[in-house]
């Protein structure tokens, strides 16, 4: 591979993996907004008939990417949270770095929440309780959460004494369906304020700018393979295996996308925005890999060599 293929291979890579971050930046913005327009609540929400002891039990015994939630009487601008990883459970700040995970003793508040600054600690006083404040409540300080407070404490929602609570959460609701059936579940009723640009027009955006960034991403597989061969050939003339060089080539690619998958994410860090886990890098990484490996593989019989 020349210096010239080489840099029009990595800028393919960096132009990609600007692409995939866009995307998830988006969808994740997108997410916010509609927990803003549904006062924390997603569209996985859902009420249950059943102790709160035994709900929280069971969500948390599983380990399911689900949340609890729950208020006590009298308090209508407050939501109380039991999860057993509180860093899972999407919450839109524009301000605070959020929840430690210190149940009992942290909140995030909405601009117009009066709060009690001494020194350096900044508390808000809610269900009889003093918490500290970890984050400033949604994308903006006009947000539809401004009037909202919500503290990461379990024993709220044990002490509340209520018949129903809140279950949120991609795996929630299979959760409680194992556990209690269904005749537990109340389905909470889509709220008004859902936008239709979240509604219709971002599951096309992200479903085009997804097919665009794998397929994308498979012709830089495809291309690295074809910039490899005329060096591959000589080699494998001189008796290296073909199989071997495949390997060999998939391996460097791999590394060249994880570079550029890196530098991108750490550029979003850097300005603030949320990262792609290092899951999802490294699954790109295998993926384009795999496709320059096949790819040579399946270029083989282009060779006139006959040494295996």
């Amino acid at each position: 591979m020349t210096a010239r293929q080489l840099v029009i291979l990595t800028g393919l890579m960096v132009v990609l993996a600007l692409l995939g971050f866009a995307l998830g930046a988006y969808a994740q913005q997108q997410r916010f907004l509609d927990l803003e327009s549904n006062r924390m609540l997603s569209r996985d929400a859902f009420q249950v008939r059943e102790d709160a002891t035994a709900v929280i039990d069971a969500v948390d015994r599983v380990g399911a990417d689900a949340w609890v939630l729950g208020a006590a009487d009298g308090y209508d601008g407050a939501w109380a949270i039991s999860a057993k990883e509180i860093s899972r459970v999407p919450i839109p700040l524009h301000g605070g770095p959020g929840f430690s995970g210190d149940d009992g003793q942290e909140a995030v508040v909405g601009s117009e929440v009066e709060t009690r600054t001494e020194g350096d600690v900044r508390t808000v006083r809610v269900f009889d309780r003093t918490y500290e404040v970890v984050g400033d409540l949604g994308l903006r300080e006009d947000s539809a959460l401004a009037d909202l407070v919500v503290v990461h404490d379990t024993s709220i929602i044990l002490d509340a004494g209520v018949e129903t609570v809140t279950v949120d959460g991609p795996e929630g609701r299979a959760t409680i369906l194992d556990r209690f059936g269904e005749t537990v579940i109340e389905v909470i009723p889509a709220g008004s304020l859902h936008r239709t640009n979240i509604d219709y027009v971002s599951p096309q955006i992200l479903g085009f700018g997804g097919a665009l960034t794998v397929g994308g991403w498979a012709t830089a597989g495809i291309l690295a393979a074809r910039f490899s061969l005329p060096a591959m050939r000589v080699r494998h003339l001189r008796g290296a295996r073909w199989r071997r060089l495949s390997a060999e080539q998939g391996g460097t690619v791999a590394g060249l996308s994880l570079a550029a998958s890196t530098v991108v994410s750490g550029a979003g860090m850097a300005t603030g925005h949320a990262l792609p886990g290092m899951h999802i890098l490294a699954t790109t990484a295998i993926s384009v890999a795999t496709v320059t490996s096949v790819t040579l593989l399946m270029t083989r019989g282009t060779s006139r060599s006959r040494h295996a």
